[in-house]
């Protein structure tokens, strides 16, 4: 295991712990001084990688990695396995790849990319940008004018506060969005409003183009949702 941590501004602790085949445990600590930014990667194995309050760029690599992103504009990199990303303060970019990830935009104005895998992003406070990709995957956007792509899969999606933009395309999977209301907007790539079929679902809206269903809204009434809802 490496664990890389922030003692004070400018300063990391790095701790390095194996076990021999023999099942002793050996640890090792050394410190070192990082000047305005740090570009630190992770090994095959699970990481625990702590920024600092300045850039950061920090790769996960192999094994379910946590990263921790704190202060400035940082970009955090999960790898194949199933990783635990925050970024922090700062206008920052997570991208999980590979794994069943977990996202987390926390403060400033934020770019989350899930990649493969069933993943969960959560934009926090600011205006985010949130990216499934492929796999079944929940977003949600928390405060802010958030936009939420579920890509390829089934995908739940949650606005949260403000005017939040949802994106649908043809052939990418059922979407199901949780709070759709007036301020918010459907953004259509691939396909133009006059291909679509809005129908009443009980008590949902169900949005289709032939036989291929774009997005369920729960709790919305069909006769609500116009052309002006799409942009």
């Amino acid at each position: 295991m490496l664990d890389y941590a922030q003692d004070q501004v400018g300063t990391a602790v790095v701790e390095i712990e194996a076990t021999d085949l023999l099942g002793e445990t050996l640890s090792n600590e050394f410190t070192i001084t990082v000047v305005d930014s740090a570009n630190v990667n992770g090994t095959s194995i699970s990481d625990e990688l702590l920024g600092t309050s300045d850039r950061n760029v920090m790769r996960g690599s192999g094994g379910n990695d946590l990263l921790l992103g704190l202060g400035g504009n940082d970009r955090l990199l999960g790898g194949p396995g199933s990783d635990d990303l925050f970024g922090g303060a700062g206008r920052d970019t997570l991208v999980g790849n590979g794994g069943r990830d977990s996202l987390n935009g926390d403060g400033g104005n934020d770019t989350l990319n899930g990649g493969g895998g069933r993943d969960t992003l959560n934009g926090g406070s600011g205006n985010d940008t949130l990216n499934g990709g492929g796999g079944n995957d929940n977003l949600s956007g928390g405060r802010g004018r958030d936009i939420l792509d579920g890509g390829n899969g089934s995908d739940r999606l949650t606005g949260g506060q403000a005017r939040d933009i949802f994106v649908l395309r043809p052939g990418a999977g059922r979407d199901i969005i949780e709070d759709y209301r007036n301020q918010d907007r459907l953004r259509l790539r691939g396909v133009s409003f006059s291909d679509l079929t809005i129908t009443q679902q009980g008590q949902n809206t169900v949005i289709r183009r032939d036989n291929d269903t774009l997005a369920i809204l729960n709790g919305v009434n069909a006769d609500t949702i116009t052309q002006s809802d799409f942009v």
